[in-house]
């Protein structure tokens, strides 16, 4: 037994005799580190992964409103879908500067999924939402997937007009051009 724990086991008993024997006034003694297992060290690398991945996509925005128009199947299906965040990230990056490039609406939600993205838009006027409307259904986007517009009028026609676009992408579609 090393002379530390003998002091620690003796308390301070040990500790004036420790003192003469040339030992020190060692009263607590921590012991060594566990042997390490490659394995184990694996296992809790693997965990820290894949925690580190789900708090990354719990910690994602959620869309900053709901869209004007509920009821379509589609963006049920697209509210409904589960994130892929690889694929969400891209498409909301590459979204994100194509919208950024097509100016004419203020983007206030953008959201990506699996295989499609819901974009939220606001226009000031009437005019503006109709000039919108035509360009947005010119516009080549760089996401090569189906878009389906929904822009109803407001209840207020001096209130800013909304609009959400969906990029529906399910059928295999859904790649990154390059502009």
């Amino acid at each position: 037994m090393r002379a530390g724990t003998k002091a620690t086991l003796l308390g301070p008993i040990c500790a004036g005799i420790c003192v003469g024997l040339g030992l020190g006034s060692v009263v607590s003694v921590r012991p060594p580190p566990p042997a390490s297992d490659p394995g184990r060290l694996r296992a809790l690398e693997a965990s820290v992964v894949k925690l580190t991945a789900r708090v990354a996509e719990l910690e994602r925005p959620a869309a900053a409103e709901t869209p004007p128009d509920r009821s379509g199947e589609s963006l049920q299906r697209h509210l409904a879908e589960p994130v892929n965040a690889l694929w969400a990230d891209a498409a909301t990056s590459t979204l994100g500067a194509d919208f950024a490039r097509f100016g004419g609406a203020r983007v206030t939600a953008l959201d990506c999924r699996t295989a499609s993205c819901l974009a939220v838009l606001e226009m000031r006027s009437s005019d503006a939402a109709r000039e919108t409307a035509r360009a947005l259904l010119g516009h080549a986007f760089s996401l090569n997937c189906s878009m389906a517009v929904d822009m109803p009028e407001p209840d207020d026609p001096e209130a800013p007009h909304r609009a959400s676009v969906l990029f529906d992408c399910r059928d295999g579609t859904g790649s990154f051009a390059v502009r």
